[in-house]
């Protein structure tokens, strides 16, 4: 394995953060932080995707230290990373802070000005979200793992990396509900439920994007995604407490028959599926990575609700600004905060019709994110739809993808 590196991080971030210690509060960016390529430059290089058995690179529990409090640890790639790679999906799992906080993953080097939070986290509170994370090359394949204010500790998973000329590109789909166990009956303890995608990606595929929820957990479990027909890993996408819904975007390979299996390893829970794209070689679309965007922020700059969307409405997000006109999907961290009622939130193309699907589930008082694929309409805008109450969103654009 590469060298892990670790250090603190710069001081003073903590005027950055919430009072209640969950996001960092920053403003919206001005659209001269575009990387639109400018007319007569050079447009960046595309990656496709290469999925990897899940490999555990960092459990801070194995060693007893916790990531500190508004500190910064280094985390260098495995060999099965190669040296050419622009970007890898990890599985972050944050647990057992004493207090709220959260985690940020940025590229290798000096904290960004404006830092983003890709998993928050309340007491005691253990869960997973998905991150795709630009890294450098060379001897910069690393990241930086940043904790809150609170110190926390810090579990990833390696699910596969991106990189030029090799891989396969991505296919975006209107998200799509593939499975409901509520219809039938719930994953039993040490059961798995396996996922037939065979009806909804080509021969060929190589691997399937969507958005996995766990409900009415009968007592605290986790749930692991992994290709059918293989040994399961070591490695969970969603951690799930009694009573408590949870949503983690799951980027999986799948078998030669294009089936998942979904490993439930403590009491009953159900679970619901909403298939956002799939790769396949020869195929599909590249992705560019981007320093992480922050381009909503409906709070005011003291973290209180501004603009935030209410009951049964929907949001528009215009990515035009920060986007090509050639983008076809976008890949965002999703974080709604300030929650009045129960709710979830949808992400999906403006002008089409709202899919029967989720990509964050909240209740009041929550603060919580989950990584989003969502597919583009021909001008790059996205709406945000809210079921109940009233929510603040936040947005953070990690990258995209085009021919």
């Amino acid at each position: 394995m590469k060298p892990v590196r670790s250090g603190v991080l710069v001081a003073g971030m903590a005027a950055l953060a919430l009072s209640c210690g969950a996001l960092p509060a920053q403003a919206a960016p001005t659209h001269s932080t575009t990387p639109r390529p400018a007319a007569g430059t050079t447009a960046p290089t595309g990656s496709t995707y290469t999925p990897v058995a899940p490999q555990r690179l960092l459990d801070t529990r194995s060693f007893n230290q916790q990531i500190p409090a508004y500190s910064g640890l280094g985390l260098g790639m495995p060999d099965s990373v190669p040296t050419n790679a622009t970007a890898v999906v990890l599985d972050l799992v944050g647990t057992d802070s004493v207090a709220g906080t959260y985690l940020s993953v940025s590229p290798a080097g000096p904290p960004p000005a404006t830092p983003v939070s890709n998993l928050n986290l309340a007491a005691g509170e253990t869960r997973a979200n998905l991150v795709t994370v630009e890294i450098g090359i060379d001897d910069e394949q690393s990241v930086t793992i940043t904790a809150g204010p609170a110190a926390v500790d810090a579990i990833v998973d390696l699910e596969g990396y991106y990189a030029p000329d090799t891989g396969a590109g991505f296919t975006p789909m209107t998200p799509t509900r593939v499975l409901d166990t509520r219809t039938g009956a719930p994953v039993g303890q040490g059961v798995t439920q396996v996922l037939d995608l065979s009806a909804q990606v080509p021969a060929g595929a190589t691997a399937a994007v969507f958005n996995l929820t766990g409900l009415d957990a009968t007592t605290g479990t986790y749930v692991t995604a992994f290709p059918d027909g293989t040994t399961q890993p070591v490695a969970s996408n969603l951690n799930l407490a009694p009573g408590v819904i949870t949503p983690n975007l799951v980027t999986v390979a799948i078998s030669p028959d294009r089936k998942v299996d979904l490993y439930n390893a403590y009491g009953s829970v159900d679970l619901v599926a909403d298939l956002a794209g799939y790769y396949a070689p020869g195929s599909g679309q590249s992705f560019y990575p981007l320093s992480p965007i922050r381009v909503l922020d409906t709070r005011d700059a003291n973290g209180n609700p501004l603009n935030p969307i209410s009951q049964n409405q929907s949001r528009t997000l215009d990515l035009s600004h920060w986007l090509p006109s050639t983008a076809t999907a976008t890949v965002f961290n999703l974080t709604g905060t300030n929650v009045t009622q129960a709710t979830f939130l949808t992400a999906s193309p403006d002008g089409t019709p709202r899919p029967v699907a989720s990509n964050l589930n909240l209740v009041p008082g929550q603060t919580s994110a989950n990584l989003s694929v969502v597919a583009l309409n021909p001008g790059q805008v996205v709406d945000l739809y809210n079921l109940n109450g009233q929510v603040d969103a936040i947005v953070d654009l990690s990258g995209y993808f085009a021919p």
